[in-house]
């Protein structure tokens, strides 16, 4: 009889600590630009990025900010990365590269679109990789340093 009671308590207060596990979708009708959605990265401060069709946004858990900067020719990209200083880059499917600083979308300074691309950060260097070319950027300044 002993052994009957402990197996049933035991299995009551795993009936009772039980719990469904928490989960929010997030979409278009919880103020997301488009239910298109190429990356997602979670920063250092625990913002959620979203790299849209429609741009970059970011996610504070109660609501969000979106980011854009006049003359973009495509706003739609991926690859969202955080540098050692904080600020958060994305490429844009154009071939461009751009990052946020103080709450402001800003292009990196680059000579003309690179086409596909792939980036990458190395302690305080940027590295932009395509079919024929490496380029690296100080990442402090933001200067070229090698093409």
């Amino acid at each position: 009889m002993k052994p009957f009671f402990s197996i049933s308590f035991l299995l009551l207060v795993q009936i009772l600590f039980g719990q469904n596990p928490y989960f929010n979708k997030i979409d278009k009708s919880q103020g997301l630009l488009t239910n298109s959605v190429y990356d997602i990265f979670q920063d250092k401060n625990d913002f959620m990025w979203f790299a849209t069709e429609k741009g970059l946004c970011r996610f504070n858990g109660y609501s969000f900010r979106y980011f854009s900067l006049e003359g973009m020719t495509l706003k739609a990209g991926s690859c969202i990365q955080q540098d050692t200083f904080g600020r958060i880059w994305y490429e844009n499917f154009d071939g461009y590269l751009y990052y946020v600083e103080n709450n402001q979308l800003k292009k990196l300074n680059q000579n003309k679109s690179v086409g596909y691309f792939k980036f990458g950060f190395i302690k305080d260097q940027l590295y932009i990789i395509n079919n024929n070319t490496v380029d690296v950027y100080d990442v402090k300044n933001l200067h070229l340093k090698k093409e």
